[in-house]
């Protein structure tokens, strides 16, 4: 008596190994996309939460530019006048701006490294953008795709340490009372700036980077910082930040 074998013709087997290969690609298609979008949420995160950062602490800062924990002090007091509460240093050929705050402290402030002065002691904190090379070793500034950036400050006791990583760029200009009504009739460059007692608001644009490759492929992105035009060319996410702060210590 025959035996009759039942089994899967070589059609079948083809169109079976077909199915399966387009359902497996489909599946590591949708895994890699998840994948992908969850580090770029996790990248803006990060880059979103370093950005309120540094504007919570380049803003504080400003606002407390020339305070005189009493006014009626003229020695070693930063107000309108004396001593400048506020001046800057213009970057060269678009490098980032460096600028300098000056207050008394009340006791309780804190300078920009978390320093707590007595009270009337003098507060100066200096901002600048530092950049690091692969290995961590800080390096004149450059758009290198593989250097780090970090928003770094000197405090009052002239230790310098970063508050802010991922901020690579940072642009100033400086808003100048030229009637005497405490409002701003213009905004300048810190190099055209020759009265910093004149100065009563700030304008600032700064950049925020992560600095893992994000992007698929690389991308060039240009960023209008306050009339200073800058590109990069990288797979990096970035995003620009935008405030005007009155110096209220300058203002009646």
């Amino acid at each position: 008596m025959r035996v009759k074998h039942s089994g899967f013709t070589l059609i079948e087997l083809l169109i079976s190994v077909t199915l399966g290969a387009i359902i497996i690609s489909g599946g590591l298609s949708i895994l890699f996309s998840t994948k992908q979008n969850s580090a770029y949420q996790e990248a803006l995160t990060s880059l979103q939460e370093n950005g309120r950062i540094a504007e919570g602490v380049l803003s504080q800062s400003i606002r407390m530019a020339g305070f005189c924990e009493n006014p009626d002090k003229s020695s070693g007091c930063f107000n309108k006048l004396s001593d400048e509460g506020a001046e800057g240093q213009d970057g060269d050929s678009g490098n980032p701006d460096t600028f300098t705050v000056r207050y008394q402290s009340t006791g309780s402030e804190k300078d920009c490294l978390g320093n707590t002065l007595s009270l009337g002691s003098n507060v100066t904190n200096t901002f600048f953008i530092q950049a690091k090379d692969a290995d961590g070793n800080n390096i004149t500034y450059d758009t290198d795709p593989s250097y780090q950036y970090d928003l770094v400050c000197t405090g009052s006791n002239g230790q310098t340490a970063a508050i802010v990583s991922g901020i690579e760029q940072l642009q100033l200009l400086f808003g100048v009372d030229t009637n005497g009504n405490d409002i701003a009739n213009g905004y300048i460059p810190a190099d055209l700036v020759t009265n910093w007692n004149a100065v009563v608001s700030v304008s600032m644009s700064f950049i925020v980077q992560h600095p893992a490759k994000i992007k698929r492929s690389v991308v060039s992105q240009e960023f209008d910082l306050l009339g200073t035009k800058v590109t990069f060319n990288d797979r990096r996410l970035r995003h620009q930040y935008d405030m005007r702060i009155l110096m209220r210590n300058r203002v009646k």
